[in-house]
């Protein structure tokens, strides 16, 4: 044993000397592929000293011929997801408008604030006096845009909200579309959003909520929509410069707010300028500073998430509370996933439901009413399709997506009957609430 010790030896030190001879041949074979000096691949075998820098050249120059296949493949596909969205938002608009105007002039007469609204738009088109100073122009002129377009009638007052409704419920597509990439969680947004109750209800009265949001939710995709499918706005710059930021945050709101007072001022024959337009606005503050509503239907703005008693007046209004709860779960999700992980989306669809809902909170107006959580209640579907998103598809089998849906359809229907006015006995076909 002693003496066939150093034979062993021996043995082993050469198999170990052919291993490293073979794994430094194998690390050169490996380093001439990466240099391309491969004649399989019709790279051909290069022996100068020139041989490092003519690899490096061949393997840029291929480099940017698959950057530059890719980029044709890029542009290629953009333009069939612009169709797709395009199509699907076109779908989407039309279900939304026929579902919001079918049985649209029940009730007859004017209810709620629609008197206020109704009446200022008439004046619009007769030129007489505004008799509801108290609220700003826009809604007011597109209402008297129905008006005059469909007539002075139940229609005629509502058609405005149910084309703007339609559109907001097309804009929450697009926009979740924007932040999760994904179209099947998109169409899972806009299908909660349609059944949140507050959507339906809004966009079949002649109230000026409904006009708020769909500007709000269209300034999103305009937005998240040119940092999908465009360069963001050359001529300012926006991405270099604090100006152009003052610019798109609060210059360019203030002077599209001021030109929504230039009809009105036209139509009561007053100067349209900086001192008429202080004049305005500091009675609207005033007004809704000193008003104290109707101590029956005032609520407070943290009721608002958990409210479970329906504003009768106003078409028995009452969220979804399948949607208004796992709205709120879900904003939990997505709160704690951008804290840990810094998702944007999620982060960004917390920030715009506080910021809905706290505003409420530093008001200083005196009475506040359900229906004011209406914007923020219009991210709570957003939040549940990005939660999903992230969640397993499927549990025992079951799709949770499914199961989401089905609850909030059902529950939405139950809601229908009283949300849209059915006369008796449809009215409680599915119940009727105390």
């Amino acid at each position: 044993m002693e003496t066939s010790s150093p034979g062993l030896a021996r043995r082993l030190t050469d198999r170990q000397h052919r291993r490293r001879t073979s794994e430094t041949a194998s690390d050169k074979r490996y380093h001439y592929h990466l240099i391309g000096d491969i004649d399989k691949d019709g790279l051909t075998v290069l022996g100068s000293k020139s041989e490092p820098s003519h690899a490096i050249a061949l393997g840029q120059g291929l480099l940017e011929s698959r950057s530059a296949v890719d980029s044709t493949q890029e542009n290629s596909f953009q333009p069939q997801i612009l169709r797709r969205l395009a199509l699907t938002s076109l779908v989407i608009g039309a279900i939304a408008l026929a579902f919001f105007l079918f049985g649209i002039g029940n009730p007859a007469r004017n209810y709620y604030d629609e008197g206020g609204y109704v009446s200022a738009a008439r004046a619009f088109l007769k030129d007489a006096p505004n008799p509801n100073p108290e609220a700003p122009p826009l809604g007011k002129l597109l209402v008297a845009v129905g008006i005059k377009l469909v007539g002075d009638g139940p229609l005629g007052w509502r058609i405005a909200s149910a084309v703007c409704g339609s559109l907001s419920l097309v804009a929450v597509f697009l926009w979740t579309y924007f932040l999760s990439k994904d179209y099947r969680i998109a169409c899972i947004s806009a299908v909660l959003t349609l059944f949140n109750n507050f959507l339906f209800v809004m966009s079949r009265v002649a109230m000026m909520d409904v006009f708020l949001v769909f500007f709000l939710l269209w300034g999103l995709v305009g937005y998240f929509g040119d940092l999908n499918f465009g360069q963001l706005c050359a001529v300012l710059d926006v991405q270099t410069t604090a100006w152009s930021l003052i610019l798109a945050l609060l210059v360019f709101p203030l002077i599209s707010y001021s030109l929504t007072f230039w009809p009105l001022c036209r139509s009561l024959h007053l100067p349209f300028g900086v001192h008429q337009l202080l004049a305005m606005n500091l009675f609207i503050w005033r007004f809704h500073v000193a008003i104290l509503g109707n101590r029956f239907i005032v609520s407070s703005w943290y009721s608002w998430p958990f409210n479970l008693s329906p504003q009768r007046a106003l078409s028995y209004l009452l969220g979804n509370p399948v949607i208004m709860w796992g709205g709120l779960a879900a904003l939990v999700y997505c709160f704690q996933r951008f804290w840990k992980l810094l998702v944007p989306a999620e982060g960004l669809v917390v920030l715009l439901y506080a910021a809905n809902l706290l505003q409420w909170a530093v008001t200083p107006a005196k009475c506040s009413f359900y229906y004011y959580y209406y914007p923020a209640a219009m991210f709570l579907g957003v939040a549940i399709a990005l939660t999903l998103h992230s969640l397993p598809r499927r549990i025992f089998g079951v799709r949770i997506s499914l199961l989401v849906l089905s609850a909030a359809a059902i529950v939405f229907l139950w809601c229908y009957p009283r949300m849209a006015h059915l006369e008796a006995p449809w009215d409680c076909a599915l119940g009727c609430w105390s």
